[in-house]
């Protein structure tokens, strides 16, 4: 099954922005519960190496998105050294009231997590990652015992424009969000410091600081994983399985998933002195 089985494969109303330039930009031309489009900066680059600073918003250089025939583009350019993207992005895990579609539990029988989204936060259980629940009949199941997941994209991958030759960064990934009410106290739509995936088909530039890697930061623990490769100026249809890496993610950063759900998808650029596009379809999460 699919968890966004009316929005994968981007049938909607023809839309194109036109280049959008020197600002940040967020708009949901077909409402809240398909998918929206962003792009922004929101740090500088020294920030890879410091990712517990986050200095405030900038404007992105260039920015530009379409959707046609059941296919969605987009594009950015960032120029100023700062950390940029530019997204398609469905769900939220940050605001109560808006988990459309609505928050794909990890294990099939727990639907606990949907009946609190939107609830005061404080009713939701509060558990340091390092310590274990005060109460006594809560019966945390086996990390293994999450269900089988998978992603599904078709895949064009534009060329990469590096501006500069000692500080670019460009990668294509899929960011992928959960929370739960057993995770670290936090920000997220229930209160929680979710989990984000950085699933990336592509990454080049000087500005790497030794490549892919995961860390706690301010807001949200960020895992990060190369998969299947993106070729450059050619389609590709990939398939992830995603089961292994998120049990790859919550032994890394030892997070208790019980009553934790999916509830963000995106396709993203992350650009820092580069530009870059791209053109996907057929992107769903299946179960």
């Amino acid at each position: 099954m699919y968890w966004n089985a009316a929005d994968g494969g981007f049938e909607l109303p023809d839309n194109d922005t036109g280049n959008i330039a020197g600002r940040n930009y967020s708009a949901w031309p077909w409402g809240r519960t398909t998918w929206g489009m962003q792009g922004r900066t929101f740090a500088g680059a020294w920030d890879f190496l410091c990712p517990w600073v986050v200095s405030s918003d900038e404007p992105i250089a260039g920015q530009r998105y379409y959707i046609s025939d059941g296919r969605a583009y987009l594009y950015g350019k960032e120029d100023a050294g700062r950390y940029g993207f530019v997204r398609y992005i469905l769900g939220n895990v940050w605001t109560a009231g808006r988990q459309t579609p609505t928050p794909l539990p990890l294990y099939p029988d727990s639907p606990a997590f949907a009946r609190n989204i939107g609830i005061d936060r404080l009713r939701t259980p509060s558990m340091n990652r390092n310590s274990r629940s005060r109460s006594t009949n809560i019966h945390f199941r086996p990390l293994t015992d999450i269900r089988p997941l998978r992603l599904e994209l078709a895949l064009y991958r534009g060329a990469t424009i590096l501006r500069s030759g000692t500080a670019s960064r460009a990668m294509y990934a899929i960011n992928l969000w959960l929370t739960g009410p057993y995770f670290p106290m936090g920000g997220d739509a229930i209160g929680k410091k979710p989990l984000v995936f950085d699933l990336a088909f592509h990454t080049e530039g000087t500005l790497l600081h030794g490549g892919l890697r995961s860390f706690e930061g301010s807001r949200s623990f960020h895992y990060q994983e190369a998969v299947d490769p993106a070729p450059s100026s050619s389609w590709k249809k990939h398939n992830i399985d995603l089961k292994p890496i998120i049990l790859r993610a919550l032994r890394e950063f030892r997070l208790q998933p019980e009553g934790a759900a999916i509830c963000q998808l995106e396709f993203v650029i992350e650009l820092v002195n580069a530009e870059g596009s791209a053109m996907i379809d057929n992107f769903y999460l299946s179960y």
